[in-house]
């Protein structure tokens, strides 16, 4: 099966590559490291092309493409992007909207983590124009990486309130800067806050809506294992534009 050929039979004016910048020497073929492009399981390659696979793909550049094979993750024949000639979906996991290219870096081992370059600012994080390196990750995505933006003052909410002077002078403690333990952020007053086993209960109740036994095994183990007790959560799978809904591309909800 042609992964990387265009799904409606479109002869091809652009190559398929596996990883590497294609602004670079050497070529990207003959990188002096092993990437992962095929899951263990073989149901996920990973690949990178100019060619415009699916119809958010505008911008002529090199992007990153998933094929997902039919029955793994969120594929199946009533999903978009499915194609009978190779068996599977299509998904971007680059935005397909840069106006540089987006290249492949390596995945992991069960695909559910992808690596990927872009110059396209993906979070609120990302304040410059150079080559990043972005995780695209299932069921990810992480609100501190796009910060809510504060809302102008106006009339009288722009004075500021009377200090009373300090007598002594600010502690030098809080000027330093690092890495040290912070305390949780305090709730806005007048929300509830949820305990774990509160949340794992609210998403046990969504897992059971799905149709499919197998999703809902899948969703109801995802459950427990992120509001479980002595469970801990890293970084979740997302990247997204400034301030703009989170993509739905590549595979189960992947956010960038």
């Amino acid at each position: 099966m042609c992964v990387s050929c265009n799904p409606t039979g479109t002869p091809a004016t652009s190559e398929a590559y596996l990883a590497g910048n294609l602004l670079t020497t050497p070529a990207p073929e003959r990188n002096a490291f092993l990437t992962r492009n095929l899951s263990e399981d073989g149901s996920r390659v990973f690949f990178q092309t100019k060619e415009a696979l699916v119809p958010q793909d505008t911008n002529a550049q090199s992007d990153v493409y998933e094929w997902e094979r039919d029955g793994a993750g969120s594929c199946d024949p009533a999903s978009a992007g499915f194609s009978e000639s190779d068996g599977g979906c299509l998904y971007l996991i680059s935005t397909g909207q840069s106006d540089d290219q987006s290249y492949f870096g390596d995945a992991s081992a069960t695909g559910d983590d992808v690596f990927f370059f872009t110059r396209q600012p993906l979070v609120g994080q990302d304040q410059d124009e150079n080559d990043d390196l972005y995780d695209a990750r299932v069921e990810g995505g992480i609100a501190a990486q796009n910060p809510t933006p504060s809302v102008p003052c106006a009339g009288e909410a722009c004075r500021e309130a009377p200090g009373v002077p300090s007598v002594f002078g600010v502690p030098s403690s809080t000027a330093v800067t690092g890495n040290d333990n912070l305390l949780p952020p305090t709730p806005p007053a007048g929300q509830k806050v949820l305990t774990r086993a509160q949340k794992l209960a609210g998403a046990l109740r969504a897992c059971r809506k799905k149709a499919r036994k197998r999703k809902r095994d899948k969703c109801e183990a995802q459950a427990r294992h992120r509001y479980g007790p002595g469970t801990k959560r890293g970084a979740k799978r997302g990247t997204s534009p400034k301030g703009s809904p989170v993509p739905q591309s590549a595979g189960r909800k992947r956010r960038r």
